[in-house]
């Protein structure tokens, strides 16, 4: 099993390949696969963002406005206390998960402005949040233009920008903008609101929910049907927020189009 510093570690033994293989890569494929789980996260970000985004001040330029400072204070603060805090450590017990190069005054800076993430690899997440500001303000205008054609061409386009190792190396692949598609699929959802969900009953929408997950964290083993495992993620992502969103939602609520309730997902 492949560890987040990169080395590999035996779970479990496979007496016929001489190493950790066979079935249990299989299992363990599927029950470690953090990366859809995190796509997910990202999906659901961007249902409930673009929602704050259409909730706010009429004139769209003041609502991006204070959109985009809200999210600045919203992650930087838990960024720099964070970080402090392993900067602590590390001054106080020389111990550190990275190479202590990375405490450097300059390294330091790029990692509190989130441009690296060597000091706390999982702030990658928070990076890839910052990159996807600009994609909730276009997918916001887009919207109030042009409806919800304006957000499937938005995610049709995400969707072919990940296949171009042009757009994907513009940054570190790690961190790359290939996975801000995920974002446009939650902000999909929300521009198609409630309809195609709210008929579905509670009994069946968890039915459902279980089989999308379970599709979702095993992407990696399907056969190759010919569609990249993005596309098949795509459709069960919008499937799974769509489901946590609206089904066996009340008449009395608001389709996403408009102004979806944030406890839908509670």
């Amino acid at each position: 099993w492949n560890d987040p510093s990169g080395g590999t570690t035996t779970f479990l033994y496979s007496s016929a390949e001489h190493f950790y293989g066979g079935w249990t890569t299989h299992v363990l494929s599927i029950l470690g696969n953090g990366a859809a789980a995190v796509n997910l996260f990202f999906a659901i970000s961007g249902f409930v963002l673009l929602q704050s985004l259409t909730r706010g001040p009429d004139s769209n330029w003041v609502n991006a406005a204070r959109f985009v400072v809200a999210r600045v204070f919203r992650i930087y603060p838990a960024v720099l206390v964070t970080i402090g805090t392993f900067i602590l450590i590390f001054y106080a017990t020389g111990a550190s998960i990275c190479s202590p190069a990375a405490y450097e005054p300059v390294k330091l800076l790029r990692n509190a402005l989130l441009l690296d993430t060597e000091i706390v690899g999982v702030m990658w997440t928070l990076r890839v949040e910052m990159l996807a500001i600009p994609l909730f303000i276009l997918g916001f205008f887009l919207l109030r233009r042009f409806g919800n054609i304006g957000l499937v061409i938005l995610l049709a386009t995400l969707l072919a920008l990940a296949t171009w190792r042009v757009w994907t190396g513009l940054v570190d692949p790690t961190l790359g903008l290939a996975l801000l598609l995920f974002f446009a699929v939650g902000m999909l959802v929300f521009g198609v609101g409630k309809k195609p969900w709210s008929w579905i009953p509670s009994g069946l929408a968890a039915a459902l929910l279980i089989v999308a997950i379970a599709v979702m964290l095993s992407v990696p083993l399907l056969p190759d049907f010919g569609a990249r495992p993005y596309h098949i993620e795509t459709v069960c992502d919008a499937y799974i927020v769509g489901l946590l969103a609206f089904a066996g939602s009340s008449s009395t609520r608001s389709s996403g189009s408009t102004a979806g309730s944030p406890t839908a997902f509670i």
